[in-house]
């Protein structure tokens, strides 16, 4: 790229982070907390209260919250889905004189307050000392509870698992492979648990998308406004706002998919004077991104069902044209190596780096292999039918957006084979150049 191209992507790339790192989420939430199966509370003196604030740990059973009015106990009803990591509030209009909390075991509570009827907080005395660790975060509780301080949609299981991965607990999301959610957990071993830092690497991969898509535009069309208009086109998208500003796997999978067809592009339209070695580089850093795409969820294989497609065009046109045979074949036992072996010990490597996933322990080859089978069961648990009907919908659209990128050198090569002209010479730039001849 050019320096202008340089410039213009990355004040396209400062302004989209400005945006998207605006609210992502809190910097701190209660960290600390209490297993203790009852703890009790009191107030000064009777008081009239209009909600009952709670932050929830990492694990949640069951949580009993008890009104207490003299010799009254009154249970309040509790939401229907609890989650770990959580802020919930009851609506509650009583006159109380203290709170009683039951949990169950394996559950742990972060924080608990009772809010007036002008919504501030009531001082709760704690009857045991650990009733303390409840009253020592009062200024973290939020004044409304959004997506700012929740966790919501699939972060309820990924956030958790990243935190479990930080912590060195047996992680509890395990039906997708583990590499998103290991990155997810770099920011929260460093920083703690919180929105904004199990949000983080999703949300810069969703900036590095920006870069991609501008420098793979700046690749195909050598055109800086097609380049700014890619960018723009992805930087102005909402799906992408939303969806990378979560704590889920899949900006990931995206970033890794989009560099695997990149670098599989730069690969196939080197100029034939490039050395070998540069080609086996870029096959590498190909195998390299679609085994980190795998590693993050198994749609990354439906990517790669397309990248063979592209290279399978490419070595065939090649292939028939070629004069030295013996390269071609050196280069299959490369693609090989890079781009199915690679990918392979990627996946394994990410399962043998935290093997203490919850039920199915992967320190080993043969608990890796019997995690793959569950997912597999997990994930195509519906009719055969139906999952096959999926598969293929799968691979038409990775295929169709495969062809996109391996056009150019299908017609390259039907155009030879109409004309039936061997010495048709077709450069590496994309360009058709007919010598000279006359007929017979």
């Amino acid at each position: 790229m050019k320096k202008k191209d340089i410039i213009i992507v990355c004040i396209i790339m400062l302004l989209y982070s400005l945006l998207s790192f605006w609210r992502l989420g809190s910097f701190k939430e209660p960290n600390t907390f209490t297993e203790t199966r009852e703890l009790n509370f009191q107030l000064d003196t009777k008081q009239q209260i209009s909600k009952v604030v709670f932050f929830t740990g990492h694990e949640v059973k069951q949580i009993q919250i008890y009104l207490l009015m003299g010799e009254e106990e009154v249970l309040l009803p509790m939401p229907t889905d609890i989650y770990v990591f959580n802020w919930y509030e009851i609506g509650v209009n009583a006159e109380i004189d203290g709170l009683k909390i039951e949990l169950a075991e394996e559950t742990s509570l972060g924080e608990i307050a009772v809010l007036n009827q002008e919504e501030n907080i009531i001082d709760l005395i704690p009857l045991e000392t650990e009733g303390k660790l409840l009253q020592d975060e009062q200024y973290l509780i939020p004044e409304e509870i959004t997506y700012y301080h929740n966790a919501y949609f699939d972060e309820i299981y990924f956030a958790r698992t990243a935190y479990e991965y930080a912590n060195d607990l047996p992680a509890y999301e395990w039906t997708h492979p583990p590499l998103a959610k290991l990155l997810m957990a770099i920011p929260v071993k460093l920083f703690g648990m919180a929105p904004f830092y199990y949000r983080l690497m999703g949300n810069i991969a969703g900036i590095l998308m920006i870069f991609v898509i501008y420098i793979f535009a700046n690749k195909m069309f050598k055109n800086t406004k097609y380049s700014v208009l890619a960018a723009l086109m992805m930087t102005l998208d909402n799906f992408h706002f939303a969806q990378t500003r979560m704590g889920t796997t899949d900006s990931f999978l995206v970033l890794f998919i989009m560099l695997s067809y990149y670098f599989m592009y730069c690969y196939i339209t080197l100029p034939k004077e490039a050395t070998n070695k540069k080609r086996y580089i870029m096959l590498l850093f190909t195998g390299v991104f679609i085994g980190c795409a795998i590693s993050t969820k198994w749609t990354g294989l439906f990517a790669g069902m397309g990248l063979a497609i592209v290279f399978l065009v490419y070595f065939l046109y090649d292939f028939i044209w070629a004069k030295q045979r013996k390269e071609q074949f050196k280069t299959i036992l490369i693609c090989f190596l890079t781009c199915i072996i690679i990918p392979i010990l990627i996946y394994i490597s990410c399962y043998l780096f935290f093997p203490n996933i919850q039920y199915f322990p992967t320190k080993d080859l043969s608990g890796i292999i019997t995690i793959t089978k569950e997912m597999y069961r997990i994930s195509f648990s519906i009719s055969r039918a139906t999952s096959l009907l999926l598969c293929l919908v799968y691979m038409a659209t990775y295929a169709k957006t495969s062809m996109v990128c391996c056009n150019i050198f299908c017609r390259r090569t039907i155009y030879n084979f109409w004309n039936r002209k061997s010495c048709y010479l077709v450069d590496r730039n994309n360009k058709f150049s007919i010598p000279n001849h006359t007929s017979n």
